[in-house]
Order: C-alpha cells, then structure tokens, then sequence
C-alpha cells in the first residue's frame, strides 16, 4: 500500500462536495410540491365537502348542498390533475366540525370556496395545467354561487 498525502484544499473541496450533494438529494423531500397553492385549495375543497356532506333537514338545504358537493368533487378532480399531484397530503381531509348548524356549515364552505379560489387564481406557469386549473376556478365559482343562494 503507497502512502501519499493528499492535497489539504482538495480534501476541503472534497468534503464539501459530499456535504452539498448530501443537502441536495435531501431538498426534494422537504420541498411542498410543485403547486403549494394547489394543495392548500385541494384541503379547502375537502373540508368543505367534509362539511356539505350530512343529512340536512331542509330540502333547499339539501339540493344546494348535493349542487355544490358535484361542483366541488369536479373542482378537486381538475386540481389534482393540473398539479400533476405528488401523494403528499392528498388523503388528508381535516375533520370538519359536525355541531354546526346548517347555516354555519354553508358559512364556512363559502368561506373554505373563497380561499380555494383565491389559491388556484394566480398565474399559473405550467401551460399543459392551465385548462384545469381554469376548469378547477369555474368549478369553485359555481359551487360558491349555490351556497350563497343558501346564505
């Protein structure tokens, strides 16, 4: 075996190269996706089914719940089409608050539909993801349209 000393600024350059590559192969599990915004409209899109789904007692109640519920299942579909969504955090749906009254429960959808709007209504750089996304923003403003006839 040939003993050599090696080089000190090579071994720098080395060990930093490790480093770098280590924390360069580690970004990607950490990143939030492509389509953060996405993610975030596609939780506000099932809490808001979450909430729409239940027995209600008054029919004009029901039929707008079960107009919006096709809406918002239409939207959700078109979303995780236009991210090209990744797995992370899709099944997540976070529970809703069954106490509510129907009047409540509408309320908070419109809120949840306007904050899934406003997240899928900027610029979208993807050209291949624009006519979803659209699709998926026509989809939300119709749902947001039959629960404020309710309210």
């Amino acid at each position: 075996m040939i003993k050599t000393k090696a080089n000190p600024l090579i071994q720098w350059i080395v060990v930093c190269g490790l480093v770098f590559a280590g924390a360069g192969a580690s970004a990607p599990a950490q990143m939030p996706g492509h389509h953060p915004a996405y993610l975030h409209a596609l939780r506000n899109l099932r809490e808001a089914r979450s909430l729409l789904q239940t027995n209600f007692g008054n029919p004009v109640h029901a039929q707008a719940a079960a107009q919006a519920l096709n809406e918002i299942e239409h939207a959700i579909n078109d979303l995780k089409n236009s991210a090209g969504a990744d797995g992370k955090a899709l099944q997540d749906v976070p529970p809703s608050n069954r106490n509510l009254p129907p009047a409540g429960r509408f309320h908070q959808v419109a809120d949840l539909l306007r904050a899934a709007h406003n997240d899928v209504s900027g610029a979208e750089s993807d050209p291949a993801a624009i006519q979803n996304r659209d699709g998926a923003e026509r989809r939300i403003d119709s749902a947001s349209a039959i629960i404020a006839r309710v309210l």
